[in-house]
């Protein structure tokens, strides 16, 4: 006689994490990482520059680089926010939203971490080790 308290053992169809889902993960982990590290460096070398006494000339260069670093963020948090959702199996209208969200200063910062922190738990229920530059496989026993 089986347990009636045991859960459910059937196989749903579509539920799981397939390879490629799990490749979409670990491609878009690694670029919401990069983007992660590169905001920061960014708003920090912002944060500083008033204090080193820059000339007007150099403060711009600080500006404009500052700029093209946060455009290439964006541009990579899009990659990086698509291939997560993709992986996550996250719906079409989530991802518009979620899109939005990067355009609001702080909120596209927060979101990157709680989707970052969604794909490292997804992994690393996959059997994946997912460390500070993202997830490698673990070797077979």
């Amino acid at each position: 006689m089986q347990n009636p308290y045991n859960a459910p053992s059937a196989s749903l169809a579509g539920g799981g994490n397939t390879s490629q889902n799990l490749s979409h993960l670990i491609y878009g982990q690694r670029i919401l990482i990069g983007v992660i590290v590169a905001h920061v460096l960014a708003v920090g070398s912002l944060v500083a520059a008033p204090g080193l006494g820059l000339s007007q000339g150099a403060g711009t260069l600080v500006m404009g680089s500052f700029f093209l670093i946060e455009l290439l963020c964006l541009v990579g948090a899009f990659v990086g926010l698509y291939k997560v959702c993709r992986g996550l199996k996250i719906s079409g209208v989530v991802i518009a939203l979620l899109f939005l969200a990067m355009f609001v200063p702080l909120v596209n910062f927060v979101t990157l971490l709680v989707l970052n922190g969604r794909a490292t738990r997804a992994l690393q229920q996959a059997g994946y080790k997912v460390g500070l530059f993202g997830a490698r496989q673990l070797a077979a026993a």
